[in-house]
């Protein structure tokens, strides 16, 4: 398989992906704080994730030991920022321990990050 991005290419295409049309379109509907809370770092072998949302310190943490290209840098991260949003702005509507307001989530997230 293609080897992981690392710290360093990490930062440098989340810069790129950040300022993005696809990105900015997301970014406008969240606190502008949340582009500070996005984060390239290694993550832990039992998340088995390219990147995740962090409820409890707001953070979107892309995870640059599991990610392999810039491509796949976007779509996690389009992906997660859709669960902050859903978080962050439907969550007095949305209880996400409930599984039917996770799924759909997920489906938007999913349905973001489709090829256009």
């Amino acid at each position: 398989g293609r080897m992981a991005l690392g710290q360093s290419l990490c930062e440098s295409f989340m810069m790129a992906v950040i300022s993005s049309d696809r990105c900015n379109t997301l970014l406008e509907h969240i606190p502008p704080v949340q582009r500070s809370r996005i984060i390239c770092r290694q993550c832990e072998p039992e998340l088995n994730a390219r990147a995740y949302y962090d409820c409890s310190t707001k953070n979107v943490n892309l995870c640059s030991n599991y990610l392999q290209s810039k491509e796949s840098l976007e779509e996690a991260l389009c992906h997660e920022i859709v669960h902050s949003y859903d978080v962050q702005i439907k969550r007095p509507r949305a209880n996400f321990s409930n599984c039917g307001d996770l799924a759909c989530s997920e489906i938007r997230a999913a349905f973001w990050v489709c090829p256009t």
